[in-house]
């Protein structure tokens, strides 16, 4: 079975963060969503990829633009 949720540990090495710099992006509100399950913090996988593809960033498009 696939795992569809990771821990704040698992989740920042998806994105190639700190679990301290995820947390501190939750506090800021700046992060990816999460769900809160009585005090642990969880990440959906979906959410964490389309956090990712937000912040994309294209290069072309940027020298288009510029």
């Amino acid at each position: 079975m696939k795992k569809e949720i990771l821990n704040d540990v698992e989740a920042a090495d998806f994105l190639g963060l700190s679990a301290a710099n995820l947390r501190r992006g939750r506090w800021k509100k700046t992060g990816p969503p999460f769900v809160r399950l009585g005090r642990r913090i969880v990440y959906k996988i979906s959410d964490l990829q389309e956090y990712l593809d937000r912040h994309r960033v294209d290069p072309e498009a940027q020298r288009e633009a510029g």
